[in-house]
């Protein structure tokens, strides 16, 4: 399994497409995580659904400015959480900034 994390807008799917050709993949990691605490549920069954793909997605929510909301804060705190799990599990990282990818693992 392969994780992409990098910022908004990035190019992350772009980049999958271009360096993994055809591919299973889950997007949007970060908002299947608000998304499933909004609704009051297990965010660990998002995460063990998401290493069942070839290759996961998620935007970096934990840097910048600290949301003035708790929920934001606690989903900020949670998505990086989750995202360390995959990435131990991962067998390559790959961070994409201007629509391009460095592998950090």
């Amino acid at each position: 399994m392969i994780l992409v994390i990098g910022g908004a807008f990035q190019g992350k799917r772009d980049f999958v497409k271009s360096k993994f050709g055809e591919a299973e993949v889950f997007e949007d990691f970060h908002l299947k995580v608000r998304e499933c605490m909004g609704n009051n549920g297990d965010v660990s069954g998002v995460t063990a659904n998401a290493v069942k793909y070839d290759i996961v997605i998620s935007d970096e929510v934990g840097s910048g400015i600290i949301p003035l909301d708790k929920f934001d804060r606690d989903w900020r705190e949670l998505v990086g959480r989750e995202l360390c799990k995959i990435a131990a599990k991962a067998d390559e990282v790959w961070r994409v900034n201007c629509g391009i990818g460095q592998r950090i693992k």
